[in-house]
């Protein structure tokens, strides 16, 4: 595991184990199904890094999971990377493994982490799990994930443009969340005047809000239910496939929509 790019933070301490077992891959050949053993070797890694003067994290993982907590320690970030490399021999799982790397990148007040890797094939798998844990007013927004995504005691604004899936645990600021495919669950203390924008093309959303949420909500899907559960919305509309109403004063949005799925909200 190497860290590239051009970094002006301070890199403050490293770590990094690395562990060996093997597993059974299955591909098409020319005779049918192939079965042969791939060698995997795993590693974890972390550092902390100075953020002081950032206000944005951006992140792009191909190759696994993003995972973003909101911590008290002002002007530090916590970094960690999980990662399990499958090849045919030891060696080329050893030399995939090392090239695994964050690209780090500062433009103005935005960090950028890009997790790179060799291209996954039928004969080499890779998979990377990174996790931050960052102060909770920065801005986040995970420009891919090649799994889910999950985000913990946030209070700035957070946008994801594609995963597998979005988790969301008090989250207390606004949000943009655009899925191709996954489902969406959180826990909102959506503040006046936020707005909330979920949609994935096919998966469920399950969103609970607290009782003093003010919103226009906005529920639908196009192949599925809708449902607002023990919460004192004013309803506008109402149908199988289509939900609209007041929160309290209305001051904020709250916009849910699946192509297919369920859409449901309820109370914390």
């Amino acid at each position: 595991m190497r860290i590239r790019g051009r970094l002006s933070l301070g890199l403050l301490c490293l770590a990094l184990t690395v562990a060996g077992c093997s597993e059974r891959q299955l591909t098409e050949g020319g005779g049918g199904l192939v079965e042969y053993d791939l060698i995997s070797v795993n590693s974890r890694g972390g550092g902390t890094l100075d953020i002081n003067g950032i206000t944005v994290l951006v992140v792009e993982n191909p190759f696994g999971s993003v995972i973003v907590d909101g911590e008290s320690r002002l002007g530090t970030m916590r970094w960690f990377m999980d990662n399990h490399v499958a090849a045919l021999t030891r060696s080329r799982a050893e030399t995939v493994l090392d090239q695994v790397a964050i690209d780090w990148r500062v433009a103005g007040n935005t960090l950028y982490a890009t997790v790179l890797a060799p291209p996954v094939t039928d004969s080499l798998q890779t998979s990377v799990g990174v996790s931050f844990g960052v102060p909770p007013d920065r801005d986040i927004r995970v420009a891919y994930a090649d799994g889910a995504v999950f985000s913990a005691f946030m209070q700035g604004d957070f946008t994801v443009e594609e995963a597998a899936g979005v988790e969301l645990t008090a989250h207390s600021g606004s949000c943009e969340l655009r899925l191709a495919e996954g489902s969406v669950t959180g826990l909102l203390a959506l503040p006046v005047d936020a707005a909330c924008y979920i949609s994935t093309v096919k998966g469920n959303i399950d969103v609970q809000v607290t009782p003093e949420t003010e919103a226009q909500v906005l529920l639908e899907t196009s192949d599925g239910v809708t449902r607002v559960e023990g919460l004192a919305l004013a309803i506008t509309e109402q149908r199988p496939t289509r939900i609209t109403g007041t929160l309290g004063g209305g001051r904020g949005i709250l916009d849910l929509r699946t192509g297919q799925g369920n859409v449901t909200l309820r109370p914390r």
